[in-house]
């Protein structure tokens, strides 16, 4: 690894960023054909927005840009225009089906221009099907005011894929209700290629490129109209496949192609072995980057109509911590919503560790050939690293919690995580101020410590916050005006200062 001292390479625009001719076809396709299938009774909304942040320091301060989708650049004095058309899900149908279409043109930014969602989804019954690139935000989180998930938060751009599976809670036959199910499966594929070759330094390490993606989750809830509602379950996601390339000085020692074909999806799917078809390290261990976490939440409803919830997310990246062997790692909530429009409507309570890792050693006899220690040791998780794939990111955003630092903010041509261990405190709380003007306040408060492979000689603190403020006329209808102020303080992110404007249009077109 080099230190942290040069500039950011000159990047690229994304392979899907610029409108080419290809993905304007698929666009216009897919309007063209969600407006034919529209009836009267359906409901078709538009949104448009335009964002700007200036100010002092090398990025932009760390609560403008996380758990928004990757819409915001970390960049300083960057901004965006967005549009997008989107027809939803009328759950109460037997069928239905949503489609959606939303772009962006941003300045001061990696990519330019690009298509953020282009979806289509069909429900029948309780089975849902979706295709394409859409939001998701990280699951029975607050996503306006949470920390973030640890698998998938919502943090970083859409990822194409398909999925399948019951989107919605559903009752599972014969009990009368007391215990619903909800779950799903997905395939997609990474399209960060330029994003990686562009801030890569290949002077020593690896980089994947045209990498997929795969995630599953399964959850289980008691009786919803009870005051007390319990949620358990697991989502557990994987990369695989890809193009592997490893230097050393400067050089390829090693160049494999991984292809990707229905046994490599079936190995990711029920994770196996890998076999003769796949790298050395896969034979001996899982095919594919594998992670995921345990959930649970409890949730009690006064008779006022607040809530009151409590939480857990128990990460894991290898079998030891699946099995709960890394400590008090993971991530601990306190949720409570008040009910009506006061000045205090929702605050948000976490406490997220990483530091144990499952120990500080990790040994293998089967990783060192003709040695005779014969003995094992399953620590130094390294979490969202791996020694085959890049980092748990994409475009250089974190799909998990952005308080593991995201990659984009190296600046050493290292695409993995370099801050991995960590202590942090976050408070959320937003209200109204008048019936017109809302707020919402964060915070937080954390410490690193690297990683168990590149530790910081020194703890490595920092302090983030940002007030925003939301005005919606009523008298304008669809209309928000939003500001925003931000900072930084430390050495994890610098010390960064920043305003933001934001306008937003939105409604009904029919």
């Amino acid at each position: 690894l080099h230190q942290d001292v040069h500039s950011f390479p000159t990047r690229r625009s994304s392979d899907l960023g610029m409108f080419n001719l290809r993905t304007k076809t698929i666009a216009l396709t897919l309007i063209a054909t969600s407006l034919s299938l529209i009836n009267a009774q359906e409901i078709i909304r538009y949104s448009a927005s335009a964002e700007t942040n200036f100010g002092s320091g090398d990025f932009t301060p760390y609560y403008m840009v996380s758990n928004k989708h990757g819409i915001n650049s970390i960049n300083s004095n960057s901004g965006y225009i967005r549009a997008g058309i989107f027809k939803e899900i009328d759950q109460e149908k037997i069928f239905s089906w949503s489609a959606g279409v939303d772009m962006l043109a941003c300045y001061n930014d990696a990519r330019n221009a690009r298509i953020h969602q282009l979806y289509g989804d069909i429900n029948l019954y309780c089975l849902g099907l979706s295709v394409g690139m859409k939001e998701y935000n990280g699951v029975f989180k607050n996503q306006n005011l949470s920390s973030g998930s640890m698998v998938w938060s919502g943090n970083s751009a859409p990822i194409p894929q398909l999925r399948v599976g019951i989107p919605e809670f559903v009752s599972i036959p014969g009990i009368n209700g007391w215990l619903q199910i909800k779950g799903d499966i997905s395939f997609g594929k990474f399209i960060d290629n330029d994003f990686l070759s562009d801030n890569f330094d290949p002077i020593n390490g690896h980089i994947t490129t045209d990498a997929y993606y795969h995630q599953k989750q399964i959850f289980f809830r008691s009786k919803e109209d009870k005051p007390f509602v319990m949620t358990i379950g697991a989502e557990l996601a994987s990369q695989f496949a890809g193009h592997y390339k490893l230097y050393k000085d400067g050089n390829v020692v090693l160049d494999e192609k991984n292809k990707v074909n229905f046994k490599s999806l079936k190995k990711v799917l029920i994770p196996s072995e890998g076999d003769a078809d796949d790298n050395p390290n896969d034979q001996v261990y899982f095919y594919g980057n594998h992670l995921g976490a345990w959930h649970a939440i409890g949730e009690y409803k006064f008779n006022n109509g607040s809530r009151l919830k409590g939480y857990f997310e128990w990460y894991f990246d290898d079998a030891s911590g699946m099995g709960k062997m890394n400590g008090f790692d993971g991530l601990w909530g306190l949720e409570y919503n008040i009910a009506g429009q006061g000045f205090l409507t929702d605050v948000v309570f976490e406490y997220l560790q990483t530091t144990n890792q499952s120990g500080p050693i990790h040994w293998a006899s089967g990783d060192h050939n003709g040695t005779s220690v014969n003995g094992e040791a399953t620590g130094s998780d390294d979490y969202y690293n791996n020694y085959y794939y890049n980092g748990w990111a994409s475009n250089g955003m974190a799909l998990g919690t952005p308080m593991l630092r995201s990659t984009g903010y190296n600046k050493n041509g290292y695409l993995g995580f370099l801050h991995t261990r960590v202590k942090a405190y976050h408070l959320g709380a937003n209200g109204y101020i008048t019936p017109e003007l809302k707020y919402t306040a964060l915070a937080s408060y954390r410490q690193s410590w690297g990683t168990h492979f590149i530790p910081t000689t020194k703890v490595i603190d920092n302090v983030s916050y940002m007030i925003e403020l939301n005005y919606s006329p009523t008298k304008y209808k669809g209309w928000t005006v939003g500001v925003s102020f931000a900072q930084d303080c430390g050495d994890l992110y610098g010390n960064n200062t920043a305003g933001g404007i934001k306008l937003t249009k939105s409604g009904k077109i029919f």
